[in-house]
């Protein structure tokens, strides 16, 4: 080449040309490298808030959890662990934790899988005793060798002084998935300020140690401390087992713990994947400078398309969920902040399948999942491909939909049919929906706007949509709440008693224990109290609490010669569940010192449903110990006839829904046999709900043994009902 160069002037230039041909090549090799460097430090960034965001979101709700858990146990309850387990076995069933337990100040711990153990030596025992919230690092499980993270929150009395610690184990490698990254570019980890590793993709011993063995520059693991001391986040260049990385690091788990001891999410992307997406672009620019212009449409070209692929890469592992392969809640979020509404009408919505935990224990993990996946399908097959559904959390479906009318989002949800899906057991769920009012809501407040309305959903109604009225009903819920907790330990709840009349109506024969709340110089319904009580357990000590009382009113009147009558107390699912029920009558009644004649128990229909040879075992129990037996609403619960053959039963109540269908054909023939049937059975009966002579005359010609009813008397004070004796 150079023999056709006739001058010098000629070979400077092209000297000159080639050496710009260099620099250009150097120069475009440098822009894809740090072009991809920087995309893929930035995406990591980004993976890392989302990671950082949804650990503070679990380990937030699980210390509130642990924390409301702490809240509600007293110094009474303190006496007795088997009844704090009790009420942690029903906590446990909706958590995703190993176990829970109760830790005395000795260390001595009761767990909900039956176990105890002594955690007094155990750091996060010594430090919630101090009165701190504690997430240990990764720790053996004192049953096994299994790895897992503790949380411990402190049991205040109620002076403010530590009295007990409520602590619950988490599989480590469990927490590790909840990281949701899985990818073979990237790595994950979780450290604490000291640089021990306590969940990802490939946890080491000890983060700092392993870098300083393999990291021939010791500058980056001195920029890397100083960070974390200064707690701001960036990323740092390493020689690690051999390979050369990039490591971002983001702080996490502000306020939730000692700030001194607070964790970071490590980030790791291999400095050969960056090379890699960029090594097959610039090698022809090298080998064939000849035909730069040419090489150089072609790189830019590949390295574009190279660049929207490893965007779309990192993009799908930030907005994928891992269950269903689809969509997940980021990408949501992320959605709505892109996209206006193209509707009058635009309704935020999450469907939750309410019965996910029973569908896990029935199909197992890997079956849930699959079932997950179906209902995605199913839903996105339904809705249509322009709908962008989210798998958000584990059974929680979330997604947009539009239209011009409001009704027209209704008749949509109303046919979706996902019961169809799962053979093996109904697949129930409810929906709330939220009709968006701004463009940029934030999506937290939608998140809670459709959870409110899913909480005001039930079997009848499974889809509500949020006004302000269900945001005002959960504050004073939440005030009830704790009003009724305060009335248990205050004894504001009494017990009333409505008479029971022998057959001729003329005598009192007995009394049925009704709970009234007296409050604020009032009396409030059981209507009000009653179904929050049974859905938060309380309802077990008001069944004590009126027990209480009916033994002190009878002790009372034995001592003053009266002639006493029995008195029944209803006896609720809830308490005829604990192990203990029996021994704990027995010892409330003995320490009044009343004959266990004076005292029977009323059970429901309905609370026999889903464990009925426990119960039978003892109802049986209290027949042997001298107590009568009641079975009350008879005919409106699920069992009926084949509750009277299985169970023995010594009394029979007939429900005011039949008494009040005397006059009827119908009516008087149910009442008329199932009067006939109880005889042949030797069964006592009690009609309840008698409000009228003409019930009380028919009644009468039936040869019924004992009446109770407002045409008797209504339920009234003890001081009342003495006045009958």
């Amino acid at each position: 080449m150079f023999r056709y160069l006739k001058n010098k002037s000629v070979f400077i230039q092209v000297v000159i040309f080639w050496l710009i041909v260099i620099i250009l090549v150097a120069l475009a090799n440098y822009f894809v490298y740090k072009s991809v460097k920087l995309k893929y430090l930035d995406d990591t960034e980004e993976i890392a808030k989302h990671i950082s965001e949804h650990i503070e979101d679990e380990l937030t709700q699980n210390f509130r959890n642990l924390r409301n858990i702490a809240k509600e146990i007293d110094e009474e309850d303190l006496k007795d662990y088997s009844k704090i387990v009790s009420e942690l076995n029903f906590r446990i069933e909706t958590s995703r934790y190993r176990k829970i337990a109760i830790a005395y100040l000795d260390g001595k711990s009761y767990a909900t899988n039956g176990e105890m153990y002594d955690v007094s030596q155990r750091d996060y025992f010594q430090r919630a005793k101090k009165g701190e919230e504690v997430i240990s690092n990764v720790i053996y499980s004192l049953d096994d060798e299994t790895q897992v993270n503790v949380y411990a929150v402190p049991v205040y009395d109620k002076f403010g002084k530590v009295v007990a610690v409520v602590w619950a184990s988490l599989d480590t490698e469990s927490f590790s998935k909840s990281l949701n990254v899985k990818s073979n570019d990237v790595d994950v980890y979780l450290m604490d300020n000291f640089g021990n590793l306590i969940a990802g993709n490939s946890a080491e011993d000890n983060f700092f140690e392993v870098v300083e063995i393999y990291d021939i520059n010791k500058k980056s693991i001195e920029n890397l401390k100083k960070d974390i001391d200064e707690k701001k986040g960036n990323y740092q260049y390493f020689e690690y087992k051999g390979k050369k990385v990039y490591m971002y690091y983001k702080e996490v788990m502000k306020r939730i713990h000692n700030e001194s001891e607070n964790w970071w999410i490590l980030v790791r992307v291999n400095k050969d994947i960056v090379f890699e997406a960029t090594r097959n672009i610039t090698r022809p620019l090298n080998q064939i400078s000849a035909i730069l212009i040419f090489i150089f449409t072609i790189c830019f070209a590949k390295i574009f398309n190279k660049y929207n692929q490893i965007n779309k890469s990192l993009r799908d592992i930030a907005y994928t969920d891992s269950i269903t392969k689809g969509h997940n809640e980021y990408y949501l979020e992320n959605y709505l902040q892109k996209n206006g509404k193209k509707f009058k009408y635009r309704a935020f919505i999450s469907l939750q399948i309410e019965n996910i935990s029973a569908i896990t224990n029935v199909n197992g993990l890997k079956g849930v999942e699959y079932i997950l996946l179906e209902i995605y399908n199913y839903l996105q097959e339904y809705l249509g491909e322009d709908v962008v559904i989210a798998h958000s959390h584990f059974g929680d479906f979330k997604f947009i939909l539009e239209a011009e009318k409001r009704e027209d989002v209704f008749q949509k949800l109303d046919g979706i049919y996902i019961e169809k899906i799962d053979r093996s057991i109904p697949i129930e769920y409810y929906i709330g929906i939220y009709f968006m009012k701004e463009e940029k809501e934030s999506f937290k407040d939608l998140c809670t706007y459709v959870n409110l309305a899913k909480h005001n959903c039930n079997k009848d109604n499974i889809c509500c949509v949020y006004n302000e009225k269900m945001h005002n009903q959960e504050l004073e819920i939440i005030a009830l709440k704790d009003d009724i907790k305060r009335g248990i330990l205050n004894k504001e709840f009494k017990a009333w008693l409505q008479p029971k009349y022998d057959s001729k109506g003329e005598k009192v024969v007995g009394a049925e224990a009704l709970v009234r709340w007296h409050k604020y110089g009032s009396i409030i319904s059981p209507y009000i109290f009653i179904p929050i009580c049974e859905e938060q357990g309380y309802i077990q000590d008001i069944d004590e609490l009126v027990l209480i009382d009916v033994c002190k009113q009878l002790r009372k009147w034995i001592d003053q010669g009266k002639e006493v009558v029995p008195i029944s107390v209803n006896l609720s699912r809830n308490y005829l569940d604990k192990e203990d029920a029996i021994s704990r009558l027995i010892e409330i009644i003995n320490e009044y010192k009343i004959e266990f004649k004076y005292i029977q128990f009323e059970v429901t229909e309905s609370s026999l449903v889903g464990n009925e040879e426990k119960l039978k075992e003892i109802l049986e129990k209290l027949s042997k110990k001298g107590f009568k037996i009641l079975l009350d609403d008879f005919g409106v619960g699920y069992s009926s006839l084949k509750t009277m053959a299985d169970l023995k039963f010594d009394i029979l109540k007939i429900d005011k829904s039949f008494v009040d269908q005397i006059g009827t054909e119908k009516g008087n023939n149910i009442i008329k046999y199932t009067v006939q049937l109880c005889k042949q059975l030797e069964m006592g009966v009690v009609v309840e709900g008698v409000e009228q002579k003409e019930q009380f005359d028919f009644l009468a010609q039936l040869e019924c043994e004992y009446y109770q009813g407002y045409y008797f008397g209504k339920p009234m004070p003890t001081k009342d009902f003495e006045k009958l004796l």
